[in-house]
């Protein structure tokens, strides 16, 4: 799906906040046989705490200092009498007491070449590019306007959002079957329920606790155990893409399919909100879509079965799941 930069954000912190507002729900598929629920939502306040946060009070946020590798509880890291924040808006490193710390294009260039370019994350480039940029217009007298800025952080997000394309299945990439009679209609609904309420190896954790626990902790590491959700998700669309169609369901599946791996995309995008937000951005920015198409596929299962006049009686997998899935209002 095509998507473009947001035209009036001047702030990475601004606009990473903002795609928020509509919270992040957590469905769980593994469910005890008669009860299919969703979760509570993650707050936008919540989340956009969790951006936010200047444990030090030195105006550079928490994820800030990691990039420059400053100290997050200490707001003047290099003891030289200007806080951590005021530094990077002179232009000064943060991590080397003044007053030869001039962030100039060596200085830079030097701080990114202690890694290699695959070792950097989006972030990094994109702090370090601004930077060079600002360098740059400073050595010829004409400091960047914030609409210098605000076009530049656009420029950055866009390709980004190119780099990261979500997929795309079409009928291709299915196995149809032209036979669209009840019984088969059946055998597919006894398929998807199967696939929905197979259970992981361990119990998930729902994003929620994993973002509460997070901000709390001010631990970028919790959100890597968003990783077996990510796993579960793949699994689905794994076993969607090799799941025999009823031609009469297939632009269904093709859209529970595609809703499967966008959620992939968007919790993947979840991990990286603290360490490397411009990653994050495109897969954050669509999760509210993806999870409204994901939630609208299991509506149209539940009438798909209906109309096509299939019962599931007690013993069958679909029994209890598509008549009583419990979707938000």
């Amino acid at each position: 799906m095509a998507r473009t930069a947001p035209s009036k954000k001047i702030s990475l912190l601004a606009l990473i906040s903002l795609i928020f507002l509509g919270g992040l729900v957590y469905f769980l598929f593994y469910t005890e046989d008669t009860e299919t629920y969703v979760a509570p939502t993650v707050s936008a306040s919540s989340t956009s705490r969790l951006l936010a946060k200047d444990t030090d009070g030195d105006s550079l946020k928490d994820w800030e200092e990691q990039l420059w590798k400053s100290d997050s509880t200490n707001p003047d890291s290099d003891g030289d009498g200007t806080q951590d924040g005021q530094e990077i808006k002179s232009g000064r490193n943060p991590i080397i007491a003044g007053p030869d710390d001039n962030l100039d294009v060596d200085t830079v260039t030097n701080k990114i070449n202690t890694e290699t370019e695959t070792d950097l994350s989006e972030t990094d480039k994109f702090s370090r590019d601004l930077f060079l940029k600002i360098i740059a217009a400073k050595k010829a007298d004409s400091p960047p306007s914030e609409k210098d800025l605000e076009g530049f952080l656009n420029a950055s997000i866009e390709q980004e959002m190119k780099n990261q394309p979500e997929k795309n299945y079409s009928e291709g990439d299915f196995q149809v079957d032209g036979a669209d009679t009840p019984e088969k209609i059946k055998t597919y609904g006894e398929r998807i329920a199967e696939i929905m309420n197979t259970k992981p190896a361990q119990p998930l954790e729902d994003e929620l606790t994993i973002f509460d626990r997070a901000e709390k902790n001010n631990d970028p590491n919790e959100l890597k155990k968003l990783d077996p959700l990510i796993a579960q998700y793949q699994w689905i669309e794994d076993s969607l893409l090799k799941t025999v169609v009823p031609k009469s369901a297939l632009l269904g599946h093709i859209a529970f399919t595609n809703s499967i791996a966008g959620m992939v995309y968007s919790i993947t995008g979840l991990k990286y909100v603290m360490t490397d937000p411009i990653r994050a951005l495109p897969g954050v920015d669509a999760y509210d879509e993806n999870f409204a198409n994901f939630i609208n596929s299991l509506i149209w299962f539940r009438g798909y079965f209906e109309t096509a006049g299939v019962t599931f009686v007690k013993g069958d997998r679909g029994y209890n799941y598509f008549d009583k899935l419990a979707i938000p209002e």
